[in-house]
């Protein structure tokens, strides 16, 4: 029946030193949408939520990441999008097909996704089925910028299968595991894209994405990938399928806004 008072309370009172992994994530964006909307994040807030290095290194971290950030920002900012504007009541018919819903990030003059990271293949899906969605209603662009990609679709962009294979494929999904892993899909498009101009990537695209899932499974980051794939021959679940869908469905498209950049 002892109790040792204080011993909880102190290892509770304790200043970070640095910001990183989710935390940094969550706050760049959340600076990024001040910064957007035209106002400014507060250091001393931060500092006293726990969630940035105290005294002068915080302070001079926080002047390093406010330019950055700044950067970033007018960045996107000079794409003239204008203001933000409300969601968008989605209610068509594709083919079979009936999609409701909402879409959001909407500008004045276009949509904007983006992200202070490198891009990811979710990101880069996500953007599309948005423009494809948002272009059955009206022509526009739609915009994709992270750390190490700006990229723009156009209206041009648009094949007329190219929604309702999206949808065939997320229909799929929800029946059984399929092998259309964004992630590696990503890295597909990419390696795929370096093959086709430059004499020194070598390296199969197939092989690049396999070893981005190899890499997603034993990272940890996502634990339902090493629950069902763990065991899994990567050379059977990553093969023809995979490739078909790359190919026939995206990488036109990967290579058009690449050209754009």
């Amino acid at each position: 029946g002892l109790r040792f008072t204080g011993l909880e309370a102190d290892a509770e009172e304790r200043e970070p030193f640095a910001v990183v992994g989710l935390d940094s994530y969550a706050i760049s964006q959340d600076w990024l949408e001040h910064k957007l909307n035209g106002s400014e994040l507060s250091v001393a807030k931060l500092k006293a939520q726990g969630l940035w290095p105290s005294g002068t290194p915080g302070d001079l971290a926080f002047a390093q990441a406010d330019q950055k950030l700044s950067a970033f920002a007018s960045q996107i900012q000079t794409k003239g999008l204008g203001k933000a504007i409300d969601d968008l009541p989605i209610d068509l018919t594709i083919g079979n097909y009936r999609v409701i819903g909402k879409l959001g990030q909407r500008h004045e003059n276009g949509s904007l996704y983006y992200r202070y990271a490198t891009l990811k293949g979710k990101d880069f899906m996500g953007a599309w089925l948005h423009h494809l969605i948002i272009n059955q209603v009206q022509p526009q662009a739609t915009y994709l910028v992270s750390s190490d990609e700006d990229l723009v679709f156009l209206p041009e962009d648009i094949r007329p299968d190219d929604l309702p294979q999206c949808l065939a494929i997320y229909r799929q999904g929800l029946q059984r595991p399929d092998a259309f892993f964004v992630e590696a899909a990503l890295a597909y498009l990419k390696q795929a894209h370096k093959q086709a101009h430059s004499k020194r990537a070598t390296k199969p695209a197939l092989v690049a994405a396999k070893e981005q899932l190899q890499s997603a499974i034993e990272s940890g980051y996502e634990p339902e990938l090493s629950r069902l794939y763990g065991e899994a021959d990567l050379d059977v679940l990553l093969g023809e399928a995979l490739e078909q869908q790359c190919r026939e469905l995206l990488q036109r498209l990967w290579d058009a806004v690449q050209q754009r950049t």
